[in-house]
């Protein structure tokens, strides 16, 4: 994928929740203390490309936020769209 502004379309979790305590120690080494401790691998496409698509990790702080969020991916009735600056 390209890099760019436009937004991304999220169009289902393929793999996750994931926490650091999944990964074997000797995966750990490296990771800094401070980072995001859960994630989802998630299918999204450019929404200007939605037929091209690949899988990205989505980071959280916390498993109740990526639970929330597998959820709503889950359960919507077509991809979301995800701002890349955050918003």
């Amino acid at each position: 994928m390209s890099e760019t502004s436009d937004p991304l379309l999220a169009w289902q979790v393929v793999a996750g929740p994931f926490s650091l305590d999944d990964l074997p120690q000797e995966e750990l080494e490296g990771i800094p203390e401070d980072a995001w401790e859960f994630w989802v691998e998630l299918m999204v496409s450019y929404k200007s490309e939605p037929d091209y698509w690949d899988v990205a990790p989505m980071y959280f702080s916390t498993l109740d936020e990526c639970y929330m969020f597998k959820n709503k991916v889950d359960y919507s009735m077509g991809p979301l769209e995800l701002s890349l600056d955050g918003s």
